[in-house]
Parts: structure tokens; sequence; C-alpha cells
């Protein structure tokens, strides 16, 4: 498929822009976590589990963002409508972190009421609007333009006009591409002490031995440790709307335990059987996601001679 300088050059800016916010939020995020708010008032404080939905409006974007509990966790699942299809996908934790600043809201600065023509802060009819459902309390934000020579943005609360930090907005304007799940898992590999697998209906387990070594049960090979290393290294790629269940076919499925027996999370990998792409599914990622075809072929070329 050829790719416009055009339409290449917009998937540029937009990865770029992506990169950028994610890197800003390991830098707060590492950082002093308070001293981004020093001296900001927080116009409302609720916890995270008091919110009961988030929603964001644009005319190109809708976003629904509520809680769900799936797989033994608690996850914050996105609907997001636009570019005439529907995604669903878990936050992941930057995405979680951009929920959480709106749960406590301190805007950069108060600028009393609104004064004037609202077109002239960027807000109107077409203005962007975050909705905040806390369950006895609903919060409306209309999100304006950028403040001249700063990197806030101007938004009305009720009849009060503030400015808000920019990197506050940006997450659910970009929707998925900044708010997904990236990891499959959140504990390390280092925690795992046990692992079952399942391919093709047989089954069978590994043991990690106090060296970092690997000890197979009887029946598997150890062909069985490269699967489990590489299927470890599975990588999401991004939500689409996944084929039909019947479409898709199980390559395998790992089950990780710590040195207590405790379960710690799981993957499956799937493949569509009509298009050959590669699907993932785990205890962060809820629904199934697209796979990075080189490292989910990796781990299917690693299925051979398990058993």
């Amino acid at each position: 498929m050829l790719v416009s300088p055009r339409t290449a050059g917009a998937r540029g800016y937009a990865a770029a822009l992506v990169i950028a916010l994610v890197a800003a939020a390991v830098l707060r995020v590492t950082a002093d976590p308070g001293a981004a708010d020093a001296g900001r008032t927080a116009l409302w404080e609720h916890k995270l589990s008091e919110l009961a939905a988030v929603t964001y409006s644009s005319s190109t974007l809708q976003l629904d963002i509520r809680p769900l509990s799936a797989d033994g966790g608690e996850h914050l699942i996105a609907v997001e409508n636009g570019a005439g299809r529907t995604l669903r996908y878990p936050l992941g934790d930057f995405g979680r972190e951009a929920v959480a600043e709106l749960a406590v809201f301190r805007p950069v600065r108060d600028l009393g009421p609104l004064d004037g023509d609202p077109a002239v802060y960027g807000l109107g009819g077409g203005s962007a609007r975050l909705t905040l459902d806390f369950g006895d309390e609903l919060m409306e934000i209309f999100v304006g333009r950028e403040v001249p020579a700063g990197e806030e943005r101007f938004a009305l609360l009720g009849p009060r006009l503030v400015a808000l930090a920019g990197d506050l907005i940006t997450p659910f304007e970009l929707g998925q591409g900044a708010l997904r799940v990236r990891r499959l898992h959140e504990f390390p590999w280092s925690s795992v002490r046990g692992i079952t697998l399942s391919v093709d209906g047989r089954s069978g387990a590994l043991t990690r031995e106090t060296g970092g070594g690997w000890t197979v049960a009887e029946g598997v090979s150890q062909a069985a440790v490269r699967l489990a290393e590489r299927s470890w290294q599975l990588a999401v790629l991004g939500f689409e709307p996944p084929p039909m269940a019947e479409r898709l076919g199980t390559l395998v499925n790992l089950g990780y335990r710590d040195a207590e027996g405790n379960e710690l999370g799981w993957v499956e990998l799937m493949k569509d059987l009509e298009t050959d792409t590669y699907w993932v599914t785990s205890e962060r990622t809820v629904f199934p996601a697209l796979a990075d075809a080189t490292l989910a072929r990796r781990v299917e070329e690693s299925l051979f001679g398990v058993f």
C-alpha cells in the first residue's frame, strides 16, 4: 500500500506526539508527584474509585470510560468512537493517571467569571467537552483553545473560566494512542516461579529452579523453555475490532504463578485463520488485542516439539 507524504507526515506527527506525551508522563510520575500541583487549589477532590464514568466528546472523537471488574482485577474500560468505528480497550498506566488527575481537579489558574464572547477563548457550540460522573455529582468541563504564549488551555466550568495544563486534555484528544494498556502484565518476569502451558489440547508445566534455570514436567521437552521465554516477549500493537470468535485459533495459553503458587496472570496467543494476523489477550488486556506479528511468529515457531 502506497502512503502519500502528507499521510505519512501526519502519522509521524501523531506518533511523535504520543511519544512526547508518554515521556512527559514518565517524568511526571518519576519526579516529585506533588511538585506540579504545588500552589494549585483543587476545585474538587474524589478518589478514583468514586468515579462512575468519564466521557469526552469532540467533533472527531467520542470516549466513554467506565470501571469494570474482570479477570480478578479492576479496570477502566474505554469505548472509543471515531473514524467510523468503535473500539474497546482498557486504560494503561498513563491513561489511569490522566483520569486520576481529573478526579482531583486542579486548574493552573482560576480566571474568574467568563467575561465577553466565549469564542475569544475557543469556547462555543463546537467545544470539546469532558463530563465526570461521581454518582451523586456531575461535572462538565468545556475545553477551549490554547492560552497565548503558553501550553495551557482555556476551559469553562459552569460560569468560571480557568486555565488547564495542556497535557491534562491531550490524552483524551489522542484516544487509544495515549490511553490504552501497553504491557500484558504488571508483574516482572523475575517473580514467575511456575508456568502452566497448553498447546493444541495438551498441557504441561515448568518450574523455575533456585539458580534461574527451568525444570520441565514429565512429557514436556526443553523446547517449552524457549516457548515460555518468547511468549513473555509478546507485545500489544493496539486494539481493533476483533474478528469473529470462530475465526480465531488458539496457539498457546500460559498461566503464571509465584513462589507460593499464587496465580499472577496469564496470556493467550491466537491467530486469525483467514488473515493470519495474531491476537493476544491477558489479565490486563481484557479484550483481544493485535499482537506484534514478528514476536508472535517467533512464538508460533517455538510450538514444534514442546510435547
